[in-house]
């Protein structure tokens, strides 16, 4: 039977995936056994295993969205950076502000993949360089 395959995680019996208290679906079985499946999709898009150090954002907010182009790897300043300022705009309902800084975040996930690409193409590693983006965007850190 044909069907859309979905990257939104469901969890219960037989699903292989259980969500954590935060909404994050964690494997349940198998090898990735209690390996979070956003940080599995992150890490086969960037080619390596994600450091300690390394986040996952969702650019859409849903934690079990894992589609590989809803999700930016950012170092543990940067997301936390992002996310409050992600929150804030939301909250705020200022268009312009949010309009802005749609376009800024759309530049970041452009940015991050040409950076992947490279990454890909010459087999050189790629990190995240950690508290990059508030200067990118033009705040004093």
């Amino acid at each position: 039977m044909g069907g859309v395959q979905t990257h939104r995680a469901t969890s219960g019996r037989g699903s292989g995936t259980t969500l954590n208290q935060k909404g994050y679906p964690r494997v349940t079985s198998g090898p990735l056994r209690d390996k979070y499946v956003h940080r599995i999709v992150a890490a086969a898009l960037i080619g390596r295993e994600l450091t300690k150090d390394e986040e996952v954002h969702h650019r859409d907010g849903d934690r079990r969205n894992f589609n590989w182009d809803n999700l930016l790897v950012l170092g543990s300043k940067d997301h936390g950076w992002v996310s409050a300022k992600q929150a804030w705009y939301m909250r705020e309902k200022d268009l312009l502000l949010k309009v802005q800084w749609d376009e800024f975040m759309d530049t970041e996930y452009h940015r991050f993949d040409d950076e992947i690409k490279v990454s890909k193409s010459t087999g050189v590693p790629w990190y995240t360089e950690d508290g990059k983006m508030r200067e990118r965007f033009g705040e004093a850190a």
